[in-house]
């Protein structure tokens, strides 16, 4: 995805399409699309919008570059997050100096985002479109059921699982041909999608927990004790566990992250959540989960689509024991993604219209990135 990017910084492989980039070129509800009860979708695009979007386009564009020579060594590798704004946009930000360098128009109402294991691809859901864009040299418009609300990649980069939730359906799109190449029905309004690092299983969350056989496409088991409705899921990188935020709509004080053995899909624990769980993210090495709460006193909130007043938190699990062990204030959380070396976490704020970068090492907030725009979803991508 990242791949048009790679050829406006000096010494990056020029094969990216940075010359052509052109006009082409990503709310969910808490990271992630929509809830059906819980529809987090606000913002006007302001004014500066589509000033920010030509002028950062055009200042990519005007990047020096450089060819390496046959001897050359190797290019570095480079990373960057990719924030979809409600505005219609995404915003990719350069995690070396957190900050926006340039933005992307994808569809309407833009949510969940997902990056290609290669970082050469994006996949945008757009809800108010009901369509995937995929941001790369490629370009292109997919369309998809109605309510598109949640992506994921398998982990050889070689389809996409979107979660449609008027449908009650999830497409699987071919990335080599960028077209959906199977249906899986009779999901009950299924909100967002993970799949096992080796690729076999996808977890879908809706009414209850349906785990799907990636292979065949076809049911493995069926998950619907939860007391609320299951939102996000993320699995450890290890494979090893499932963790899944149930929010409770009518009461907040029984909302929790629910883990599960993988192995089994059988409980593990229960972990309280501080309001109203939204996005999970893990880190690379497996030992903890990241949780966004939103503040939602009294329960159910968001009905309306606009979250209460007051502080929100990021909760920092234990995978090994299960237990909450730093609890880090944000306004309004929507959504986390871990950079691939663990070493910070990127929080969409909607309060601030910012992103709130966290290093995990001290579970401190070090910096904040204004965006000008309400954010949602965000997803990270590295690429050499």
């Amino acid at each position: 995805m990242a791949c048009w990017l790679a050829a406006a910084v000096p010494g990056r492989d020029r094969e990216g399409p940075v010359r052509r980039m052109g006009v082409a070129m990503f709310t969910g509800l808490i990271r992630m699309g929509c809830s059906r009860r819980h529809e987090r979708r606000r913002g006007v695009r302001p004014s500066g919008m589509r000033r920010l979007a030509v002028g950062s386009a055009i200042a990519v564009l005007l990047l020096p570059s450089a060819v390496p020579g046959p001897s050359a060594a190797a290019a570095p590798l480079v990373e960057f997050a990719y924030v979809t704004l409600k505005s219609g946009f995404v915003a990719v930000i350069d995690t070396q100096t957190d900050t926006v360098i340039a933005t992307i128009p994808v569809g309407n109402s833009p949510g969940d985002v997902a990056i290609t294991p290669d970082g050469r691809h994006g996949y945008v859901v757009n809800a108010g479109s009901n369509t995937v864009s995929v941001i790369n040299n490629v370009k292109a418009t997919i369309p998809v059921g109605n309510l598109p609300s949640g992506v994921a990649i398998t982990p050889d980069g070689s389809r996409a699982y979107v979660t449609n939730t008027q449908s009650d359906s999830v497409s699987v799109i071919d990335t080599g041909s960028n077209t959906v190449v199977a249906t899986i029905s009779g999901v009950q309004q299924p909100q967002h999608v993970a799949i096992s690092p080796d690729g076999g299983r996808a977890y879908i969350t809706g009414s209850g927990v349906d785990v799907f056989d990636t292979a065949t496409n076809t049911p493995i088991d069926h998950m619907g004790m939860f007391i609320g409705d299951p939102l996000d899921v993320a699995i450890n990188p290890d494979g090893s566990r499932v963790y899944i935020s149930i929010p409770d709509i009518n009461d907040s004080s029984s909302s929790y992250v629910l883990a599960l053995d993988a192995a089994t899909n059988s409980e593990i624990a229960q972990i309280p959540g501080d309001d109203w769980p939204g996005s999970v993210a893990i880190t690379p090495d497996s030992s903890r989960a990241y949780v966004t709460n939103t503040h939602d006193p009294g329960g159910g909130g968001e009905e309306g689509g606009q979250p209460e007043p007051g502080p929100g938190t990021v909760q920092v699990i234990n995978t090994a024991t299960n237990t909450v062990t730093a609890t880090i204030t944000v306004d309004t959380p929507l959504d986390v993604a871990i950079t691939p070396d663990g070493s910070r976490a990127y929080v969409t704020d909607l309060s601030s219209k910012s992103v709130v970068v966290i290093d995990t090492a001290t579970n401190s907030i070090t910096g904040t990135i204004p965006l000008g725009a309400d954010p949602n979803s965000v997803a990270i991508g590295r690429y050499r």
